[in-house]
């Protein structure tokens, strides 16, 4: 689909409007490395696009529908209003229609000719002290700016996947014979993939290194025995699932980037994202003024 309209509309039914729609996919980069493609093929691919359009505006829908009506009723507090609309916001964002539109450029500027950018580019418990919910806090704030970097990380490695990156150099920890290859600083095309190669490396080593340290940190004996349960749990996921994904990465590149292992390497770093999300939502005790808010609310609620 290479347009966009608010409303959404209805995909081409008769064989004049596929002959159409087709016509105007031929313009976008994309078609020119898959001119072999015909209208039944066209088709096909339409049928997923359109199906996630339609997704996400049901998303929205279901969303947005019962927020009108609990602000109507006046039955949401006004704390939540902030979150709320940052999350409203957040959808109707329309990063599918800059999508659509970018679709149509290519990387002439560094004289690579590159699909479009859619295609490169979601209780305090008594026991602990203060001291602990200090520690408890760095623990939080180690994994809080883990997932900036992972989602830094996400983005860039959707670069590495758009551009063929992994197939520069399939050795590992070197590059070849080398660290850093020879003309790593001159603007050619392959340059260009080791770059983003390079990028997607070192983040992915910061984003590990801050899991791995926010661990070790909450693994201290005077701070573990006094995490709750769900958020031991969920900080032992989220170490496995950054170990899990460090091995497929390498097991990645070191087979020459094959499609199944290259699948399971996108999947897992929505798995590390999930946990560490999930891990921070188990931490959200630990929050600046979290220990003094559930004291308030304890002393409050004693007769």
């Amino acid at each position: 689909m290479v347009t966009w309209k608010p409303h959404g509309g209805l995909p081409p039914i008769t064989d004049q409007e596929w002959a159409d729609e087709f016509e105007l996919y031929k313009k976008f980069p994309e078609f020119q490395q898959r001119q072999h493609m015909t209208v039944d093929d066209f088709k096909q691919i339409y049928f997923w696009e359109y199906s996630h359009r339609m997704l996400g505006r049901t998303v929205g829908l279901a969303f947005a529908a019962p927020l009108a009506y609990f602000l109507i009723r006046k039955r949401i507090p006004k704390e939540m209003y902030g979150r709320l609309a940052a999350l409203f916001g957040l959808g109707a964002f329309q990063l599918g229609l800059a999508f659509t539109t970018c679709g149509l450029l290519s990387w002439t500027a560094f004289g690579v000719f590159s699909p479009p950018l859619e295609s490169s580019f979601k209780l305090v418990t008594d026991t602990i002290t203060p001291a602990g919910l200090v520690k408890i806090c760095q623990v939080r704030k180690w994994l809080h700016r883990s997932a900036t970097v992972l989602a830094v990380t996400i983005a860039s490695g959707a670069f590495v996947a758009g551009i063929d990156a992994g197939m520069a150099y399939n050795t590992f920890p070197k590059m070849g014979d080398q660290w850093l290859p020879d003309g790593m600083f001159d603007m050619e095309v392959l340059c260009i993939s080791l770059k983003f190669g390079l990028v997607c490396f070192l983040m992915d080593n910061i984003n590990d290194g801050r899991i791995t340290g926010a661990y070790a940190l909450a693994r201290n004996p005077n701070v573990w025995w006094q995490i709750p349960a769900p958020a031991k749990t969920a900080l032992n996921l989220n170490v496995a699932a950054a170990a899990g994904q460090v091995m497929l990465g390498i097991s990645t590149l070191l087979n020459c980037v094959p499609i199944p292992l290259a699948i399971a390497h996108q999947t897992g770093a929505l798995v590390l994202m999930t946990s560490t999300v999930y891990t921070l939502h188990t931490l959200r005790f630990a929050r600046p003024l979290g220990y003094k808010w559930a004291s308030s609310i304890k002393q409050a609620s004693k007769p």
